[in-house]
């Protein structure tokens, strides 16, 4: 890109930064952005598409507003939360309990709470763990996978 538009996204990338993101979505006036890059003889769109596919930073348009917020990165494509067979969650509790001590009374702890859940309630903690970062989930998998293993 021309030097025209490096200086303009340096100056979107810091303003983007003074306003907490990539933590926080930042909004920006639309119209004034359209127009600061007109008055550079900038196309905005081009900016838009070079901070999505450079830098992640995905945008929505109101009829006032710009939304930038940082994309969603991509889970593993070997790692697939319905891996998980929640049918085998009573086996894995029998097991625990049967553990004895802190373990085995916090896996009865963790079954009596899953016992009096809903199905809204159980739902919502699902999409808690598909909204989890890939490592969490993967280590989670792990230690679930560890405990439906059978000793030989």
């Amino acid at each position: 890109m021309e030097q025209n538009y490096g200086e303009f996204i340096v100056k979107i990338l810091e303003t983007l930064q003074k306003n907490g993101f990539p933590d926080n979505q930042v909004t920006l006036p639309l119209e004034k952005m359209y127009e600061i890059a007109y008055q550079r003889g900038l196309n905005f769109n081009k900016v838009l598409e070079f901070l999505k596919e450079r830098e992640g930073i995905e945008h929505q348009k109101t009829d006032e507003k710009i939304l930038f917020f940082k994309a969603p990165q991509a889970q593993p494509e070997n790692f697939d939360l319905n891996q998980f067979d929640m049918s085998k969650m009573d086996e894995m509790m029998k097991q625990a309990e049967g553990m004895g001590g802190a373990m085995g009374n916090l896996f009865a702890q963790a079954k009596g709470i899953l016992d009096k859940m809903s199905p809204d309630q159980v739902q919502n903690m699902m999409k808690m763990l598909e909204n989890m970062p890939s490592e969490q989930k993967e280590e989670l998998m792990r230690k679930a996978q560890d405990f439906t293993k059978t000793p030989q």
